[in-house]
């Protein structure tokens, strides 16, 4: 994997993997990616979200309250990615090769995570109040990428995030704390139409 993803890139990876076992988990979510993006200190991942407010302790205790009523007990030192970071990390290596980079970066990673609105990390996100709009769009611009280009690219934000407002009550897991579940949903519709008056 390591020979896939730049040093940062694969430092996270481990975190996240330390993160889940940590959290007895006997599984990597895309939760748990987050977390580890934000643990490694070094990728432009970690300098785009702490710039926008994400901070370890509040994405921690709402990755705790999560994992309250969903603990499945990990088994030794294993703990594999779930379907959904699996997908992640391959829309990750597509970014990578889209924006014709020769190794997966952290800031590939959560480029994934935001194109995957319907994932535990995007919806914690949104109840922090992070404006997925400008997180796109500092990434963008941490990646040298000029405007226009980063206005076509936050059209396909706009149309993932639109398709998520139908699916956010159905993919969210049973017992997710109510409260949590409405700040999502609004948060959700909230963006899909602060992104479309971005591209304007």
């Amino acid at each position: 994997m390591s020979q896939n993803y730049t040093k940062s890139a694969n430092n996270a990876l481990k975190y996240a993997k330390r993160i889940a076992l940590e959290l007895k988990q006997e599984y990597v979510g895309s939760e748990h990616l987050l977390l580890g993006l934000l643990k490694e200190r070094t990728g432009i991942a970690y300098a785009v979200l702490t710039k926008n407010g994400v901070e370890d302790s509040k994405l921690e205790a709402l990755t705790n309250q999560l994992m309250m009523d969903h603990t499945n007990v990990a088994l030794a030192n294993k703990a594999e990615f779930s379907k959904r970071c699996q997908d992640i990390l391959d829309v990750a290596s597509k970014e990578a090769k889209h924006y014709k980079a020769g190794q997966v970066g952290t800031e590939h990673l959560l480029i994934a995570i935001i194109k995957h609105p319907d994932s535990v990390a995007f919806r914690l996100l949104t109840a922090m109040n992070i404006s997925v709009t400008k997180l796109y769009g500092d990434i963008l611009e941490a990646m040298g990428l000029a405007p226009a280009q980063a206005k076509r690219y936050l059209q396909e934000i706009i149309d993932v995030a639109e398709q998520a407002i139908a699916s956010v009550p159905s993919q969210l897991p049973s017992g997710f704390p109510a409260h949590i579940a409405e700040t999502i949903f609004s948060g959700i519709s909230h963006q899909a139409g602060i992104l479309k008056m971005s591209i304007r």
